[in-house]
């Protein structure tokens, strides 16, 4: 169970490490791409883990292939 939580803390904070380079790289159009619409409605995505995974399809990383050091 201790490995279990430890793998989702580590996902987290690659999520929000990635999910701040995104903000960051993308600036003032981030709500632009990452966004979603809902009964119609734009919304900006705010979890880091949404914003993580979509970045990670933009720069053709995998899910478990976000090591940085490519």
């Amino acid at each position: 169970m201790a490995i279990c939580k430890r793998l989702v803390e580590l996902r987290a904070a690659k999520d929000e490490k990635l999910a701040a380079k995104a903000k960051e790289e993308y600036g003032s159009n981030f709500g632009d791409v990452f966004s979603y619409r809902k009964c119609g409605r734009a919304y900006v995505k705010t979890k880091s883990s949404d914003i993580a995974k979509q970045y990670r399809a933009l720069i053709g990383l995998d899910n478990d292939d976000d090591d940085e050091s490519q």
